[in-house]
This record gives C-alpha cells, structure tokens and sequence, in this order.
C-alpha cells in the first residue's frame, strides 16, 4: 500500500526539518513507492511529478530559501522520509537491485562508504559494460561524460569549479583530463 509523507527538508539555519512549499504556496510530498506529488492550493487531486534525469537518477529540481537552485535526489528523499538511518557514518542511498528508477522503500538501503564501495563492486551494469581500452573499471565518469567536461573546457574562461562539482570529481582530476594525463584516449 502506497504511504504519502509532506516533504520536509532539514534547515541548518533553524536546526530542525522544515516543510517544502513552491512558490505558489504548493506542497510536495513523497510516497514509500518511490513517487512524488505536488498539491496546489484549494485543488483536490494532486500532480504527480516525473522529475529530471542526472545519470540515470530521477531528481526532484526546486530553488532553497537562498534563492539557489538545487536537485534533490528522489531515491535520497525517500530514504530519509521512510528509512531509519543506522548512524550519521550511513550517508549513501543505493538500490539494492541496481536499479537506479527503482525508489521503492523495499529497493533502498542506507549505507556507509564501505558498504557503497563494496556494493558498486558488484553492479551487473558496470560489470558488463563494455570498455574502451585502457578505461577505469569503477570510474565516476563515463566516456560520454568525459566528452562533455572536454567541451566546456574548450570554451572561453571556463569555470573549472563548477564543471568539477557537476561531474562529482575533484579540481585536480579535472585538471589531469584537461592534460591529457587522464581519459586521454577520449577525443572530441
């Protein structure tokens, strides 16, 4: 049976969980099954969302009370909405079916940094993928991903900070496939 909760997000500057509401006063909530809904003021039925795609994952996309924007991961939201987390070290959220679409309670399991290593090691879609040669067997980047860091750093003044934070690696990793010391056999 599908559960609904209002979709809280902790507020570090009242140190409590506050309730997210849209702009127009909507409010979101967040279903064990993985699904999130929209209400709008004085309406009956709600507005399933579908959400973006960021590799493979569905997001929920929303501005914070800064006035920057955010993607809040669904599979994350649900977790902390229906999961208990066994310590603060359990900051991870995987699928324990690979399924990176599948955001079912059942489907979700919180985990510390051991125990997401120790689980991508055995990801049938990293293992069966087929490799160009010389490419890192557990890399965060795929060759398409690479492609596109390649792209941004041909233009003009481009913001290695960001690129780095969109991609999820580090300024110097960045730096070594600006180089061509890493990923150097990926041309564009």
């Amino acid at each position: 049976m599908e559960k609904w909760k209002k979709l809280t997000i902790y507020d570090p500057k009242k140190k409590k969980d506050r309730i997210i509401e849209g702009k127009k006063g909507e409010t979101y909530e967040v279903s064990n099954q993985g699904r999130m809904r929209k209400w709008h003021p004085g309406e009956k039925n709600p507005q399933i969302l579908r959400g973006s795609l960021i590799r493979g994952y569905k997001v929920f996309n929303t501005k914070l009370t800064n006035g920057k924007g955010t993607s809040l991961y669904f599979h994350k939201l649900v977790a902390e909405q229906f999961l208990k987390r066994p310590s603060m070290d359990h900051k991870f959220v995987i699928h324990k079916d690979y399924d990176k679409l599948n955001n079912a309670t059942k489907n979700l399991k919180w985990v510390n940094k051991a125990g997401l290593d120790k689980h991508h090691k055995k990801n049938p879609n990293i293992l069966n993928m087929e490799r160009p040669k010389g490419l890192v067997r557990y890399s965060k980047l795929s060759v398409a991903d690479v492609k596109k860091i390649k792209k941004q750093l041909l233009k003009k003044n481009p913001k290695k900070k960001e690129i780095a934070a969109k991609f999820g690696i580090t300024h110097t990793q960045l730096n070594r496939i600006e180089r061509g010391e890493n990923w150097s056999h990926v041309t564009i």
